[in-house]
């Protein structure tokens, strides 16, 4: 968890299930660092890239689409984020901007909507 360097002024998004193990997680990790937890459910992934841009997100937890989504975005719009958690272990990557993405192992992570 070091490594998405989380601290008191983050902004999580799991913009998926609330009874998701990628969201669970995201709480758990939220509430240790005494940072706030977006909660804001997505029906797209258009509507998961507009959420991590309008909530000023910093740490998001999002699907393979959602994170292509995102990388569609213009990087003023998404300036605040810093680290993505890929929740379906998807390799993918951000291909406009440096923010690492980072795999959940696949027991925790899930896609569903």
């Amino acid at each position: 968890m070091a490594e998405w360097a989380v601290a008191f002024d983050a902004r999580l998004a799991v913009p998926t299930r609330f009874d998701s193990g990628a969201a669970v997680l995201a709480g758990v990790v939220a509430v240790t660092a005494g940072a706030a937890l977006v909660t804001d459910r997505a029906e797209s992934a258009e509507d998961a890239a507009d959420i991590v841009s309008a909530e000023w997100v910093t740490h998001a937890f999002l699907a393979s689409a959602d994170i292509a989504a995102v990388d569609r975005l213009h990087p003023e719009d998404i300036e605040d984020l810093v680290a993505i958690v890929s929740v379906d272990g998807d390799g993918a990557e951000m291909s406009g901007v440096d923010i690492p993405v980072h795999r959940l192992p696949g027991s925790i992570g899930t896609a569903a909507r």
